[in-house]
């Protein structure tokens, strides 16, 4: 009964506390805080749950509470479906829906953010623009069973108010895999194993998986298994599947989940947890997010724990090592992920993330990172504000690339076909149900070597298993597909199997949305790996490109990570292969001169274009601008161009450079310099760009006389070849003199002679408080000390 819930022990402190301003309320899973503070708030209420099975389960739960039908006076609102109106007084959401929609936000009395502790994002986005517009007739409920409560009541200037939760003793037991960490080596096989062991046990299993592939493959693991009732559990379901999950069973019942059941949700009935330990997290680096398999944190695992004992004692099979160290938290996704969605919605809004009173600061270079993405996309309008295309992005219901290809597509004439591909990439998961060209029985579309076409054609097929597809996988893909399709405005029939695709253009489109999506190739004996100045990637197993003999290089479409720490690799599971000359086609990566000659009186140039460090094209013409001013510097640096000028200037600023490092020091023959005295290289380039040289041609207005460096005057001249010398003569060889005022040292080096050995001490300049070396045939003479 309602009634009995531990959560209504709190309600009364709760009310007062929420009369005089926010309210941060902790309370253990299982205590009823999200089915029952809801329904004591003033209405409208906006509850945000940060998953669609909690939303639609929930709302179900208190509508059954309050007697109403779903929908009525209680709904919820997510992705592909919607139970509310605008009168509803009780309103679950996502907090992606609760950002696109700000009048569903404006018209909420009271705002509840639940499972504070996941720490998405768009929950503390959310949070922080409902802090920072906070009005007097809006209340705020923020609610958690696992989290920091004092810091963050103190946050949002409100009070903490803590319930008592109901709980059981959980046996928490280990069944170790392989390693001493949590790892997915045949999963499948170890949770039959762990069923085995837990069937003595009472209860049902609730079983913690971190993906829907895993809950489909242990699925058909457990499928003979006549004893049991599999069930899964995950935010793909429709309504009707999720409910099965509460529903008793004649069998025992074996709940698949992902991460969903590990709050928000109790399901009745569990007495067994069987924990993979596993986890899907975005990772971000250098400009890639790509999905890794990583182990949960100490938070975590004691939450999926205590699942096991919230009607009786229970137990937990955890299937890792007891040795296993586990990070204590997890970090918000505010430290780990991209920051592009953080800076867009809050631009949609009309504010900065740095003008936020957000939990945790994010970093100033992930914000910049993300900023400049979206300015490289023509998303903003200003730091604070979205420009046209930018509305366009955040209104579609994708990840900002997946977003930015569509738009690309649409303006190189690909649309339908890059619609079906990010549908296949949004899933998230292996389309395919084995490795390319491991089964003869299907016509693989994969075989023409190209990941992206063979996505789209797979998606098109009349049967999923016709073409080695998952059917599952496939089913998801198409209602992502019919979403696209109607966030676009586009008619529902989608392209038809024999419809053609346009290869090309999406390469095109491809590169246009994201230019560090090209990848060029390196062979590494037999292993080939593909970088774009960034993390080196490696072809995944079931990568179409396989099939291809040779590849120059990739557009990288998809990608997931495999392993951790040192360990990882992050692998291609969408790629499409290009030439290299398309990557300068699209005007990637950078030019610079190669080979230089004087042709007549202009400059001919070998143009190379360098893309992630490899040559990508090249030409032969008259460089222009820059390249122009290298090319020149080039020839004049290597005694092509006015030889003699050239010299004479570098030895002028080896003696100007001399002269003002002995004024540092205190030397009578020093000349102080009002600038540092640069090399000869940079004083030749900064002389060409001073001549104004903008191309090749301009070599017939050159003349030695403008590659003349500037001298010392007379009388310093005088005095610092009375010192120190640019050259000494011994008679029978000359020797040219070269002063390191920083190791006290001048060496001499003999430029005309043939003398063995070193010339006698007496006959040298004093060279006063240097040591003095000679470098001859048989190495470096040391004909005396500094100092002496």
């Amino acid at each position: 009964m309602s009634d009995a819930l531990p959560i209504h022990a709190a309600r009364a402190a709760f009310e007062r506390a929420i009369a005089r301003g926010p309210v941060v309320l902790s309370a253990p899973t299982g205590s009823g805080k999200s089915t029952e503070v809801p329904r004591w708030c003033e209405g409208p209420v906006l509850v945000i749950e940060p998953r669609r099975v909690a939303c639609r389960s929930l709302a179900a739960r208190v509508a059954q509470l309050e007697g109403t039908r779903l929908g009525d006076s209680v709904g919820y609102v997510v992705r592909d479906d919607r139970a509310a109106h605008d009168a509803t007084r009780i309103v679950f959401a996502t907090p992606g829906i609760a950002l696109r929609d700000r009048a569903m936000v404006e018209r909420a009395r009271t705002l509840v953010i639940d499972e504070m502790h996941e720490r998405s994002l768009e929950v503390d986005l959310l949070l922080a623009l409902v802090l920072r517009g906070a009005r007097a007739d809006r209340s705020l409920v923020v609610m958690s069973a696992t989290l920091d409560a004092e810091r963050v009541a103190a946050r949002v200037g409100g009070a903490h108010v803590a319930a008592e939760g109901r709980a059981f003793p959980v046996d928490v037991r280990y069944l170790p895999g392989p390693s001493v960490l949590p790892d997915a080596t045949e999963l499948p096989a170890r949770v039959r194993h762990a069923i085995d062991v837990a069937a003595r046990d009472p209860g049902d299993v609730l079983v913690f998986l971190p993906g829907k592939a895993e809950i489909d493959a242990c699925a058909r693991a457990l499928a003979a298994n006549r004893e049991l009732s599999i069930v899964p559990l995950h935010g793909g379901l429709s309504l009707d599947e999720q409910r099965l999950a509460f529903e008793r069973t004649p069998k025992r019942k074996v709940i698949l989940a992902t991460n969903v059941a590990e709050t928000s949700l109790t399901i009745p009935g569990v007495g067994v947890v069987i924990d993979s330990g596993l986890v899907r997290q975005t990772r971000y680096h250098e400009g890639r997010g790509y999905l890794a398999l990583v182990p949960i944190a100490e938070d975590s695992a004691a939450q999926r724990a205590g699942r096991a004992g919230r009607t009786a004692a229970g137990v937990c099979h955890r299937l890792w090592s007891p040795a296993a160290r586990l990070a204590p938290t997890t970090l918000p996704e505010i430290h780990r992920e991209s920051l592009v969605p953080l800076v867009m919605g809050a631009a949609a809004w009309g504010t900065r993330p740095e003008d936020l009173p957000l939990l945790d600061a994010p970093k100033p270079h992930a914000l910049d990172a993300a900023r400049r993405d979206l300015e490289a996309w023509g998303a903003l309008d200003g730091e604070s504000s979205l420009s046209e295309a930018g509305r366009g992005l955040h209104a579609l219901p994708l990840d900002p690339p997946h977003a930015r290809l569509l738009v690309a597509a649409r303006d190189h004439g690909c649309l339908d076909d890059a619609i079906d591909l990010v549908a296949v990439l949004s899933v998230g998961r292996p389309l395919f149900t084995s490795a390319a060209g491991e089964r003869a029985d299907v016509d693989d579309p994969r075989a023409d070597g190209c990941d992206a076409i063979a996505f789209v054609r797979a998606l098109r097929a009349e049967r999923a298993d016709d073409v080695g597809a998952s059917p599952f996988v496939v089913h998801e893909a198409r209602q992502a597909r019919a979403r696209i399709r109607r966030a676009l405005a586009l008619s529902d029939a989608a392209p038809s199997s024999d419809r053609a695709i346009d290869r090309d253009a999406l390469v095109r489109a491809a590169l246009a949305a994201d230019a560090r999506s090209a990848h060029v190739a390196r062979a590494r004996g037999r292993d080939l790996f593909f970088g774009n100045g960034g993390t080196e990637l490696e072809l995944s197993r079931e990568s179409a490109v396989r099939h291809l003999k040779s590849v120059e290089a990739l557009v990288v479409l998809g990608t997931r990570a495999l392993g951790a720490g040192r360990d990882a690799r992050v692998l291609v599971t969408c790629g499409m292969a290009i030439p290299l000359a398309a990557i300068a086609r699209a005007g990637l990566g950078t030019e610079r001169t190669g080979e230089v000659r004087i042709e007549g009186a202009r400059v001919i140039a070998v143009i190379e274009r360098i893309y992630a460090g490899k040559v990508i094209a090249t030409r032969e013409d008259v460089p222009q601008g820059a390249l122009a001013r290298d090319a020149i510097a080039t020839l004049l640096l290597r005694g092509s161009l006015f030889r003699e000028a050239v010299a004479t200037s570098r030895e002028r600023l080896a003696r100007l450079a001399l002269a003002a490092q002995l004024a540092a020091r205190g030397h009578p023959a020093g000349v102080p310099s009002a600038t540092p005295v640069g090399s000869i290289d940079a004083w030749l380039r900064a002389r060409i760009d001073a001549l104004g040289v903008e191309s090749g041609e301009d070599l017939a207005l050159l003349s030695a006389e403008d590659f003349l460096a500037p001298e010392l005057d007379y009388e310093a001249r005088v005095m610092l070849d009375r010192e120190l010398p640019a050259t000494v003569s011994v008679g029978d060889a000359v020797y040219r003199a070269e002063y390191d005022l920083e190791r006290g040292q001048v060496l001499l080096q003999m430029v005309k002679g043939s003398r063995r050995e070193p010339p006698p001490l007496a006959y040298l300049p004093r060279f006063e408080g240097l040591r003095v070396c000679v470098a001859g045939p048989r190495g470096v003479a040391v004909l005396r000390e500094k100092g002496r």
